[in-house]
């Protein structure tokens, strides 16, 4: 993994939390339906992905009625975006069709981690389909 986004959630942030990672050698922004069969064969309940993966997975009505067939939600706790925000429309359609826990964030690099998120279950931030974010606690923002 050669992006900050693996080496911090994929490497780093699963050895200190002793979680197992899920790797893929392709690129799943270009078969993202493989996501669905990855989630359900290797017991994914955290998901990490690229706001590019997001757009292409919601781009067609086709591939959104797919995906929520595929009951993700009830596997996946929390998935989060990196990147870019995703549209209020992308977003809301990845909290229907993957985890209603769907986390719109920045990445900042010089940090090693999210700076701009809502915190997991804030009561007093609200998850919504939108794509307001907040500076995280180790920010100082």
């Amino acid at each position: 993994p050669s992006w900050i986004t693996a080496q911090t959630y994929g490497i780093t942030g699963a050895l200190c939390t002793r979680c197992t990672s899920v790797f893929v050698s392709a690129p799943l922004d270009y078969k993202p339906r493989s996501v669905a069969a990855i989630i359900r064969q290797s017991a994914v309940s955290i998901f990490v992905a690229s706001a590019a993966f997001a757009k292409r997975a919601m781009s067609s009505a086709e591939s959104q009625a797919w995906f929520q067939s595929q009951r993700l939600p009830s596997r996946v706790r929390v998935g989060a975006s990196c990147g870019e925000p995703l549209t209020p429309a992308v977003h809301g359609l990845a909290m229907a069709a993957i985890s209603q826990h769907y986390i719109n964030s920045y990445w900042g690099t010089e940090h090693g981690a999210m700076v701009l998120a809502h915190a997991f279950g804030n009561a007093d931030q609200p998850l919504k389909s939108d794509s307001r974010m907040f500076p995280l606690p180790w920010t100082g923002a």
